[in-house]
């Protein structure tokens, strides 16, 4: 999917004519609602990690956009760009560093609504992004972007992990589709872990037609992850299958495990369903118990519990059923007891979303499913909880949110 937003995005892009990246990560984004309302939020925005000087790196990819004769102002803030814009004398690329009265200066030159042909991002801090570590270097900690476009009806939610490299990622792809490319110097770590914000623009004037009771959410841009993963157990003990599958997986999808015993992280590069890529995580088995959670993008969870060796199974498929753009959850039930047991599925989602229980029954040897459909039942959001009569303690639990733009979805 994010294949097709780029081929489209070209053309659009060489229409800007100026873009305008504001910094104030000390600045927390909740403090700015009006901006945020009219704004694309990008909540899984990272703010610069400690101890990295994001000033020197801009300023030798500023360097660069000069040399290929690109306008760039990044010494002359927040009253020199208000005075600028009114003058009609912005330059094509603005950078600026700003405290928070300087932010209500830049703020305050964008009212009523920023200048035509001009993309302007404003990074800033107060999120609630999940951590990112790679074994070659972490992400910083939680921040807000809120992203400008020209043309774009505002109010929408991303959920696609970024940081101030994707914002010279864009720069990047401007100045290609604008025939003077300046190729941005970054870490391959780096450009795997956080998008370059095609998935999150559109310029579209049309805004997307809600017709059911929002409660507050707001209508979400595609992201370019699809996590998946499922819990094996044979003799040597416990351990998970990471994935990150199918079409939309076009970027890798950074997930935490924690078992326990201790967190850690891995990265999960996009791979197709007929050859799929998987990370195998060992979990912690105590006095003959295990329990691990897994956190990943767009509020993707997983938990699972019981005993080990486990009477049951409960295996997952994405893919089974359904487009692969909202597929349908199939969840795959068996023992291997010589009674009939019990499986009872719970979705968690509330009775606006048909939030009652299923019942399965197996006999020995028998196989039934449970099936999920996000797409279509509750605009990609699903909460379900699996347990069973042959361990009390045993448990599955998925969430999450499957979006991948073909169509409409909802934020939290």
């Amino acid at each position: 999917m994010t294949g097709d937003l780029t081929a489209g995005l070209t053309g659009e892009l060489s229409g800007i004519d100026h873009l305008v990246f504001v910094f104030a990560e000390d600045c927390p984004a909740g403090e700015h609602p009006d901006l945020t309302q009219r704004a694309t939020e990008c909540r899984a925005y990272h703010t610069t990690p400690e101890g990295e000087d994001r000033q020197a790196l801009w300023a030798q990819y500023a360097a660069g956009l000069s040399a290929a004769g690109y306008r760039v102002s990044s010494q002359g803030g927040a009253k020199v760009f208000a005075d600028d814009l009114r003058t009609g004398n912005l330059a094509e690329v603005t950078v600026m560093d700003v405290d928070d009265a300087e932010l209500g200066v830049v703020l305050e030159a964008l009212k009523p609504e920023g200048p035509a042909a001009t993309l302007v991002a404003v990074a800033m801090g107060g999120g609630d992004a999940l951590a990112v570590v790679d074994t070659e270097g972490s992400l910083g900690a939680p921040g807000t972007l809120l992203l400008l476009p020209p043309g774009s009806p505002g109010g929408w939610v991303s959920e696609e992990v970024l940081d101030h490299t994707s914002l010279i990622q864009l720069c990047e792809r401007w100045t290609r589709a604008r025939g003077r490319e300046v190729p941005a110097d970054l870490p391959a770590w780096r450009q795997r872990l956080v998008g370059d914000l095609v998935a999150t623009l559109t310029f579209d004037e049309v805004p997307l037609e809600l017709t059911y009771d929002t409660g507050g959410a707001r209508p979400a841009r595609p992201v370019p992850y699809f996590p998946v993963v499922d819990l094996r157990m044979d003799e040597d003990g416990a351990r998970l299958l990471l994935g990150n599958l199918g079409p939309t997986a076009t970027r890798a999808a950074h997930l935490l495990v924690d078992d326990g015993a201790g967190a850690s992280h891995h990265t999960v590069p996009g791979s197709p369903t007929d050859d799929p890529h998987w990370v195998e995580v060992p979990v912690t088995v105590r006095d003959g118990r295990y329990e691990v959670t897994v956190l990943g993008p767009n509020h993707f969870r997983r938990r699972y519990a019981g005993s080990f060796p486990s009477p049951v199974r409960c295996a997952s498929d994405h893919f089974g059923a359904g487009d692969a753009w909202f597929p349908d959850l199939v969840l795959t039930l068996s023992h291997v007891t010589t009674v009939p047991v019990f499986f009872w599925l719970e979705r968690r989602l509330g009775t606006r979303y048909g939030g009652v229980k299923s019942e399965r029954l197996l006999g020995p040897r028998q196989i039934q499913t449970f099936r999920e459909q996000p797409g279509a039942r509750t605009h990609g959001w699903y909460d379900l909880s699996v347990t069973t009569s042959a361990d009390q303690e045993w448990v599955q639990e998925y969430a999450g949110h499957l979006h991948a733009g073909t169509k409409p979805s909802l934020s939290r």
